[in-house]
């Protein structure tokens, strides 16, 4: 199973990006490709990511500056707002909502929500739901709190990528 996971560069007024650190931080193993992205409504820069390492799952995290716990993103729209406050359509003749098809474990320290705003984070999970849809790719989007104790979301993505590995090599040994 190739998995790629990725996150964004500082934006803003931030000097740093949690997500930036956390997928830097990440232990380099050969089916996990992991990404960095600038903080641009692009859909090429996105896309081109995909086609180019075509994984099986898809993780994507984004900085939630008020945040307090993890959140685990359901639901994107297809709507994004440039910092002028202009909405813009994602994808044309597509959905208004798309939901992420991996469903990730609650835990303690953290939260499902069904709202992933409408700046980049929100633009590249919609993003992802399309591509997931279309080529059969399991995707499921954090936002991680600027003060996340690192070693807990570690812990927490490995677990919930061996659970699901250890389920879906079951099913294929079926």
């Amino acid at each position: 199973m190739k998995i790629f996971i990725y996150g964004f560069k500082p934006y803003q007024h931030f000097s740093e990006n949690i997500t930036e650190t956390l997928v830097n931080s990440l232990p380099r193993l050969s089916n996990v490709s992991r990404h960095v992205f600038q903080v641009e409504f692009n859909y090429e820069m996105f896309i081109s990511k995909l086609r180019y390492h075509k994984p099986d799952m898809i993780i994507g995290l984004g900085q939630h500056p008020r945040a307090r716990k993890l959140r685990i993103e359901r639901k994107s729209k297809n709507l994004y707002k440039t910092e002028d406050g202009k909405s813009h359509v994602i994808s044309k003749d597509s959905p208004e909502y798309l939901f992420a098809n991996f469903k990730l474990d609650s835990i303690e320290g953290t939260t499902t929500t069904y709202d992933a705003g409408t700046y980049v984070c929100n633009f590249s999970m919609y993003l992802m739901c399309e591509y997931a849809i279309k080529n059969n790719v399991k995707f499921a989007f954090l936002h991680v709190p600027v003060s996340i104790d690192k070693t807990f979301l570690l812990n927490y993505l490995a677990g919930q990528i061996s659970d699901r590995e250890a389920n879906l090599n079951q099913v294929a040994k079926s």
